[in-house]
C-alpha cells in the first residue's frame, strides 16, 4: 500500500498557515481593544472600497444577479477589510514586541491549527 504524503504535507501546511493567520486576527483584536484601528480611515476606506469591488465582480460572475451580489460582495469586502485590518494590527503588535508569552502563543497557535483542520474538513465535506 503506497501512502500520498503530499495530501498530508499540503494538508498541513495550509492548517499552518491559517492558525497564523488566525493567530495574527487574535493579535489583532488585542491591538484595537488596546489602541483602536492600526490603519488611517482614509486607508481603511480605500482597502474596504478596493474589497468591495472584487467581491461584488466575483459574485456577478458566478451568480449573474445584481442586487445578491451586491450584498454578498458588501458583506465580504466588510469580513476581508475587518480581517485585513487584525492581521495589520496584530503584526504591529508582534513588532512591538507586546505579544503574550510563548507558551500562550504555542497553545494558542495549537488550537488554531485544530481549528483550521477541522473548518478544511468542513470544507471538503460540502464539496
Amino acid at each position: 500500500m503506497k501512502i500520498d504524503y503530499r495530501k498530508y504535507l499540503t494538508t498541513l501546511a495550509i492548517s499552518v498557515a491559517l492558525a497564523f493567520l488566525m493567530l495574527y486576527v487574535a493579535f489583532g483584536l488585542i491591538y484595537f481593544t488596546t489602541h483602536g484601528n492600526p490603519v488611517p480611515t482614509s486607508l481603511t476606506l480605500l482597502i474596504f472600497a478596493i474589497s468591495f469591488v472584487i467581491c461584488t465582480v466575483f459574485y456577478r460572475s458566478r451568480l449573474g444577479e445584481t442586487s445578491i451580489s451586491l450584498f454578498r460582495g458588501l458583506f465580504l469586502a466588510i469580513c476581508s477589510t475587518f480581517c485585513l485590518l487584525a492581521v495589520i494590527g496584530g503584526l504591529i503588535l508582534t513588532v512591538e514586541g507586546r505579544i503574550p508569552e510563548p507558551n500562550m502563543i504555542i497553545s494558542a497557535l495549537a488550537i488554531c491549527i485544530i481549528i483550521s483542520v477541522i473548518l478544511l474538513s468542513v470544507r471538503e465535506a460540502k464539496e
